[in-house]
C-alpha cells in the first residue's frame, strides 16, 4: 500500500477563506457542481479556486490538494507559526 504525502508548498500559504470552503467541500469528496451549488458559485469559480490552490500547493491533482489541507490541519500551531517564519521549532 502507497501512503499519501502531502505536497510542499514552495513558502507558506494560507489559502483565503473561499479557498478553505472549497477545501473543505474537496475533503469531504465533493464534485465541483455540488461546490458550486453549496458555495453559490459557478463552475468554472471552482475550477479556478481549484487551480489556483493546486499551483500555490504544488498538488498535482484533487487528491493531493485534499492531502495537503487535512495534513495542514492536523499540524500543530506552534509548527505553523515557525513554516510561516521560516524557523524550526524544537518542540
Amino acid at each position: 500500500m502507497v501512503a499519501l504525502r502531502a505536497p510542499q508548498a514552495p513558502s507558506f500559504f494560507l489559502p483565503n477563506p473561499t479557498q478553505i470552503s472549497v477545501l473543505n467541500l474537496l475533503v469531504q469528496s465533493s464534485s465541483n457542481r455540488a461546490m458550486a451549488a453549496a458555495l453559490a458559485l459557478s463552475v468554472p469559480t471552482i475550477e479556478y479556486h481549484l487551480t489556483r490552490l493546486m499551483n500555490a500547493t504544488g498538488a498535482q491533482n484533487r487528491v493531493g490538494l485534499a492531502v495537503w489541507w487535512r495534513d495542514l490541519l492536523e499540524m500543530p500551531l506552534h509548527s505553523l507559526l515557525a513554516t510561516q517564519h521560516g524557523t524550526t521549532s524544537s518542540r
